[in-house]
């Protein structure tokens, strides 16, 4: 499947990002004057809009070989919102979505460092490590920041974790009786189109977690907590059937990008 590439600096776009989402309401009115209205979820979209500045011919090239492949508008490809978290149920580590080893317990509702209780208390009640990951169908050949907050009342490790199929990167921190922001940033670095994250806990840990974040760059952005979906998005199209790109300099370009997703099929 193809993917918007990432730029040479890591990231996926460069500030300022416009995003917006566009959605519809149906609307039944009767004869005697009752109205009944519902979301049309076949008709929500959400739409980026880049604003590329200083790219280098390799970088416009392989933009430029996308939106040519794609046959411009025409078809789809996947694009991971640079602004947002790649994870989905990013607060309910329960969810069908992750993965947690079978020794791994999962306490949900706990105080949390925003106040709240949204916080998740992992307990790794085995004699081995636990893991507690989730899949996504992105590129291993991209960079990846993960991140989180920790704490414990008991001084553990806590091993955040960023595989593919063929290889595994991971950073381990300490989580004290304060939350602690805790990330680290690595690629995959093979051809899969796979990848999984989490957290690892050693034996008898016990640590409490909020936040878990994965963007496709090279360091932490602010939370962006998911309640269903995440950021990547299977089915994209460009939003112009021509890509207008200007040379500011020697290996200087300069270009505007509208990305808009779809459903499949439409």
């Amino acid at each position: 499947m193809p993917y918007f590439p990432q730029l040479s600096t890591g990231n996926l776009a460069q500030y300022p990002v416009v995003r917006r989402r566009r959605m519809r309401s149906v609307v039944n009115e009767s004869p005697g004057g009752g109205r009944l209205a519902w979301a049309d979820a076949n008709a929500e979209s959400t739409e980026w809009e880049l604003a590329l500045r200083g790219l280098t011919a390799a970088e416009w090239g392989a933009i430029e070989s996308l939106f040519e492949s794609r046959g411009g508008r025409l078809n789809s490809f996947v694009f991971l919102d640079p602004v947002d978290n790649l994870l989905g149920w990013s607060e309910e580590l329960s969810a069908d979505i992750w993965t947690a080893d079978p020794m791994l317990a999962i306490e949900a509702g706990r105080a949390d460092p925003v106040g709240t209780q949204r916080g998740s208390r992992l307990v790794n009640t085995g004699q081995a490590a636990q893991r507690l990951t989730q899949a996504l169908a992105a590129p291993a050949w991209f960079q990846y920041c993960l991140s989180a907050q920790v704490r414990s009342e008991s001084r553990s490790p806590v091993r955040l974790v960023l595989r593919s199929a063929q290889s595994e990167s991971s950073s381990v921190f300490e989580a004290g009786a304060d939350w602690r922001p805790v990330w680290f940033a690595a690629k995959p670095g093979s051809t899969a189109e796979a990848v999984a994250c989490g957290v690892e806990l050693a034996p008898g840990a016990s640590v409490e977690v909020f936040g878990l974040q994965l963007e496709a760059q090279g360091g932490p952005g602010a939370y962006s907590s998911t309640p269903a979906q995440g950021g990547v998005y299977p089915a994209c199209r460009f939003g112009d059937d021509v890509l207008r790109c200007t040379a500011e300099g020697a290996d200087q370009y300069a270009v505007t990008v509208r990305i808009t997703s779809c459903r499949e099929g439409v």
